[in-house]
């Protein structure tokens, strides 16, 4: 199961598993996390950190509560999140998850957690290669030790591209299709989270302006949208320290560089549809 509130990153997430011959059922959120967990015995649960309604830390309590009604309290639950800092590993670990990976996903590192985390039955026998073949899983005596060693991104965006077509593909196999089919859903959506983003920002609700950012960074990283993704984490950072006026500034910034990122995947993915 994977839980994530956001289209786009839910379309990432399902191509990219499916490519590993994984079947995956998405959820938007903790709350609907449990109610299927209540009612069928999933093998392992990917699960975003920030959702509206009940987010990943919560969800992750109430799957362990011997008091719920789960099916299996013991299932294995990754987090799978743009945050990427050590704290941020460290409070997953702390509200019972067992792993963690950071957005935007590489291959390599989804396919090692699902080696290590998946039940063997479950596997299918390398489906994509080798290149998820692992160096560094986790060994049974140490199982809180996350395998994702990433460091968080940078806050500087001036030399970011605005369309990493090449990351994306990479990221989706090579899979054209795919890549078109997930450039969709967040060229269409992601007008929406902007256009939410304002309105929280002009209701001066700082929480939320930043958790909406956060949203904003992750599905631009998903997508190979560099620049969008760093100036939305510079954002975001600023949400974080309070400072809802430097938000308040950057939003016809943020809003020029989803202009840009959407001409050059219209630009880009129209080219690849006629080689």
């Amino acid at each position: 199961m994977v839980v994530e509130d956001n289209v786009t990153n839910q379309a990432v997430a399902q191509g990219m598993l499916e490519k590993f011959g994984v079947h995956i059922d998405l959820v938007a959120n903790g709350q609907e996390a449990i109610t299927a967990l209540e009612q069928l015995p999933y093998d392992l649960v990917f699960m975003d950190c920030q959702m509206p309604v009940m987010d990943g830390y919560d969800a992750t309590r109430r799957i362990r509560d011997p008091q719920s009604s789960v099916k299996n309290h013991n299932i294995p639950v990754i987090a799978m999140t743009a945050n990427a800092m050590q704290g941020d590993r460290d409070k997953c670990i702390e509200a019972g998850m067992d792993d963690h990976i950071a957005k935007p996903v590489d291959p390599r590192k989804l396919r090692r957690a699902l080696e290590q985390w998946l039940p063997v039955c479950c596997q299918q026998t390398n489906p994509e290669g080798d290149e998820g073949k692992s160096d560094e899983s986790r060994s049974a005596e140490n199982p809180e030790v996350s395998i994702n060693h990433d460091s968080a991104p940078s806050p500087q965006h001036s030399d970011e591209p605005v369309f990493d077509y090449t990351d994306m593909r990479s990221r989706l196999a090579d899979d054209d299709t795919l890549v078109r089919t997930v450039a969709e859903a967040f060229l269409g959506d992601m007008p929406d989270q902007i256009e939410q983003l304002k309105v929280l920002v002009a209701a001066d609700n700082k929480a939320q302006s930043t958790a909406q950012l956060h949203k904003i960074r992750g599905a631009a990283a998903n997508v190979g949208g560099m620049a969008l993704s760093a100036l939305a984490l510079t954002m975001e950072q600023a949400g974080k320290a309070a400072d809802l006026e430097a938000i308040r500034e950057r939003l016809p910034e943020l809003e020029n560089r989803f202009v840009q990122l959407k001409a050059a995947m219209k630009e880009r993915l129209f080219e690849t549809t006629n080689r």
